[in-house]
């Protein structure tokens, strides 16, 4: 009994909504008056697909983040989530700091996540690397982004 009582409110409160012009109208007819909704490409984050459009991404944070000096403000700009980035950095700051090292690592879709792959990239940075790293990063060439090596 309480399910019918809802629909019927519902209903009622529909069609105050609607106004007196459009009671009439067919169902094609509202749907020519309704105002089409932003695409998803304007508000929502593309979804990362492989280690060079981690890179690019990375880049145009860092770009950001060097004009706007905050990282939150720079990832907002971008639409992406700072887990993201921050879970995905050591795939751009290998081949920033050591291109020979990143160039020996292959990523392979079909075997592996980026996630993973990531992973694969901080597990083959060594002392020396890692001392390049630090420095680009206090030098401003790399996001503060603090990772365990």
């Amino acid at each position: 009994m309480v399910k019918p009582k809802r629909k019927l409110k519902l209903q009622h409160k529909q069609q105050e909504s609607i106004p007196e012009s459009s009671k009439d109208a067919t169902p094609d007819d509202l749907e020519e008056n309704v105002p089409s909704l932003p695409s998803c490409s304007s508000q929502c984050s593309d979804t990362i697909k492989g280690p060079g459009e981690v890179i690019s991404h990375y880049n145009q944070v860092l770009k950001t983040f060097k004009k706007v000096r905050t990282m939150s403000e720079a990832f907002h700009r971008h639409n992406v989530d700072r887990g993201t980035i921050a879970a995905t950095a050591p795939i751009a700051e290998l081949q920033i700091a050591a291109p020979k090292t990143y160039s020996t690592l292959v990523f392979n879709p079909a075997m592996e996540t980026l996630f993973a792959f990531a992973k694969r990239c901080a597990s083959s940075v060594n002392p020396e690397i890692k001392r390049s790293i630090e420095d680009l990063k206090a030098r401003g060439h790399l996001l503060p982004i603090l990772m365990k090596y």
